[in-house]
């Protein structure tokens, strides 16, 4: 499974004059209530091409993630991440972050993806399931992974937040 670079349209009419060229698409936040920005990006499944649509509420990029071995792809936009079962070419849960929507980084260590957000981090499973979460009392400023650890430096604390990868612990 493959998709290429994320391409934004210029508005809501525009993206669905392209999606409606494919007989194969779904759109991520369609009902978005006060959308700013418009995307779409491409894949393949068993050779045939699919579009999907992405439809924010903030001018950040959308974070687009291919997990070929569940043949599930992740989208990070806005305050969410939506896992689209690309099986069943259909989305499967949309989740509420507890803040603006970062990046994922990839802990192959663990067999895990973590979420980055505004306010903390969730781990998930390779299968899209919560494996522990953790919600900082500030806004994350930097975070990396090192020696095992994720490592967030948090607005007005004096130190930073080391988690177990593993565990979630602090």
């Amino acid at each position: 499974m493959t998709h290429t670079n994320l391409k934004e349209w210029d508005s809501k009419s525009e993206l669905y004059s392209y999606l409606s060229n494919s007989s194969s698409r779904l759109v991520v936040g369609a009902d978005t209530e006060a959308p700013r920005a418009y995307y779409s990006f491409s894949t393949e499944r068993n050779g045939i091409p699919f579009q999907f649509g992405i439809i924010v509420n903030q001018r950040k990029s959308p974070h687009v993630l291919s997990l070929p071995a569940s043949q599930m792809i992740l989208v990070g936009h806005d305050q969410a991440i939506s896992v689209v079962d690309f099986a069943n070419l259909k989305l499967s849960i949309s989740k509420l972050l507890d803040g603006l929507f970062y990046e994922f980084l990839s802990d192959s260590a663990n067999e895990q993806i973590l979420v980055v957000h505004e306010l903390g981090v969730i781990a998930l499973s390779m299968t899209c399931e919560v494996k522990w979460s953790f919600v900082s009392p500030d806004v994350l400023l930097n975070w990396q992974i090192e020696d095992g650890k994720l490592r967030l430096d948090v607005t007005d604390s004096p130190a930073p937040y080391l988690i177990d990868l593993r565990t979630g612990n602090v």
